[in-house]
């Protein structure tokens, strides 16, 4: 008898099985049965007993389940085998021979609802879309298989599989010919709203995320030679691979603010300095401290409003302006940075009749602290809902965000962001991270309080973590890391012992949690 439970790993909302080997009264010539189809089991009956005896009779005595998910018959025998299984009860999908391509190029045009066609015409107008197509899902329940598959429950490189793991691959179109593979490297993470995948460009080594939400649609983002692809969901099956230049982005704060986040200043937006700053005398983080700080699981509660112009430019509402998804991007920095027990969590989100055209970042933001207008009532929904943090997403290109101040008291934790920095720049957790405490690297913000180790870091040319401006490294991309001289990205350090934001989250995320 096959134990189901122990021989598949567990996927949310499904239960998928594998079979190395096929019995007798299956089994063809050597030769036939070299060409084989799968199919994958994605949904069990309730009562699985007639579905265990008939699998343990199809295996043979003696043979068990590998572990893997699917199920490989002689080719032309799938229809017959999907036929049983749909009689016991199961759901069962024939895979098509490119799988692991989990979102395709529809066949014929798609016909576009007049909101899905508002949403993707104001994505291609934006500045920095350089292409947007539209693209279509397959089947999710497949898409969820290619997602969390491995060739074996553990890797040699632990659960997220080896880079010589054929499953750890899944595949995207960029544009209307070229494709691109990415390869997971982490194990994926299931949560109430679906399954995270963390990964990186196989050819390139550059960062992707791809989140398959329960009810089967897909976001994500990935970089590619200098570029961002977003992945968004138009409704239904439908969804677009928007292609965007970083470099045509608003400046990570609007320009007039600089050093602490909201402190006016006449100085432009700073630049690089001809030389790096010199790193100030900082102790090692003690051993005992950060286990102690690490054994601790911190959620911090936040609240996200979002004014109607920015919601023009969304159709869903978890991958929309103030949606789960952009949680579910800050989580995976922090996991990134090996500080997995600190994480955020949206309390609650809503839109709010505020026009931001009418006054900058700087005044929104103070409007909200101050309960001015629009916000008059502000105050007394962040306590019913019990958020640490409020946010407002706008529709205001002159800068991607703003947060009050570096290590913000409860009164004034509040932050702004521009809703396409929001999803493509890690705004939001950049945001967050200034009302924790921590700071930009050095190179932009040379001001050593309240942490003196708690700066951004900046990899030469290559690459900036999360709190870095892209003027200090000449335009290098973002990666989805906190400094933390104990984690490695691509073999090197991500900080310094000057440099070292994940010191500060660990240190003060607990502060912030009790904000409410």
């Amino acid at each position: 008898m096959i134990d189901l439970a122990k021989s598949v790993p567990p996927i949310a909302g499904a239960v998928l099985l594998a079979l190395g080997m096929i019995s007798p009264a299956l089994a063809q010539s050597k030769k036939a049965a070299a060409a084989t189809e799968e199919v994958v089991i994605v949904e069990m009956p309730a009562q699985q007993s007639r579905v265990r005896a008939f699998l343990s009779r199809l295996l043979g005595k003696g043979k068990t389940a590998t572990g893997s998910e699917v199920l490989s018959v002689p080719k032309g025998r799938s229809s017959w085998l999907k036929k049983r299984l749909e009689a016991l009860g199961c759901k069962v999908v024939k895979l098509r021979a490119n799988w692991r391509h989990i979102l395709g190029r529809p066949k014929t045009p798609t016909e576009l609802t007049p909101a899905q066609k508002e949403v993707l015409d104001k994505a291609k107008a934006a500045p920095e879309t350089m292409n947007v197509g539209v693209l279509n899902m397959p089947n999710a329940d497949v898409a969820k298989l290619a997602l969390t598959r491995f060739e074996r429950s553990v890797g040699t490189k632990g659960q997220g599989g080896p880079p010589e793991d054929r499953y750890a691959k899944v595949m995207l179109p960029l544009d209307a010919t070229r494709d691109v593979t990415l390869i997971r490297t982490h194990p994926p993470v299931f949560t109430e709203k679906g399954v995270t995948w963390n990964g990186e460009v196989e050819d390139t080594g550059e960062p992707a995320l791809l989140m398959l939400w329960k009810d089967g649609h897909l976001s994500g983002h990935f970089g590619y030679k200098g570029r961002v692809f977003v992945v968004s969901h138009m409704g239904n099956e439908v969804h677009t691979m928007r292609e965007v230049d970083p470099l045509k982005l608003p400046p990570d704060h609007a320009p007039g603010l600089k050093g602490n986040p909201a402190t006016r200043d006449a100085s432009p937006v700073p630049v690089r300095p001809a030389t790096p700053p010199r790193e100030p005398v900082v102790a090692p983080f003690p051993d005992a401290e950060r286990k102690a700080l690490e054994a601790k699981k911190i959620t911090i509660d936040v609240m996200m409003l979002y004014t109607k112009n920015a919601a023009k430019h969304y159709i869903r509402r978890s991958g929309g302006p103030a949606g789960s998804w952009r949680m579910e991007q800050a989580n995976e920095t922090f996991r990134n940075s090996g500080i997995p027990n600190v994480s955020l969590r949206l309390v609650h989100s809503e839109a709010i009749d505020y026009d931001e055209r009418e006054v900058d970042q700087f005044d929104t933001l103070y409007r909200m602290v101050d309960g001015i207008g629009a916000f008059k009532d502000l105050k007394k929904l962040r306590n019913e809902k019990r958020a640490d943090i409020v946010g407002l997403v706008v529709d205001d290109p002159n800068g991607c965000g703003l947060s009050t101040r570096v290590g913000a008291d409860a009164d004034e934790a509040f932050f702004v962001v521009h809703h396409t920095c929001a999803a493509i720049t890690y705004s939001i957790a950049h945001e967050i991270g200034h009302i924790i405490g921590t700071r930009h690297d050095r190179l932009v913000d040379g001001i050593d309080s309240p942490f003196p180790y708690g700066h951004g870091f900046v990899n030469g040319t290559k690459w900036r973590d999360m709190m870095s401006y892209i003027e200090g490294c000449g335009a290098c991309p973002r990666i989805p890391f906190w400094s933390n001289p104990r984690v490695k990205y691509q073999g090197e350090p991500t900080g310094t012992l000057a440099s070292d934001n994940a010191r500060v989250i660990l240190q003060q995320a607990e502060r912030v949690a009790n904000f409410r």
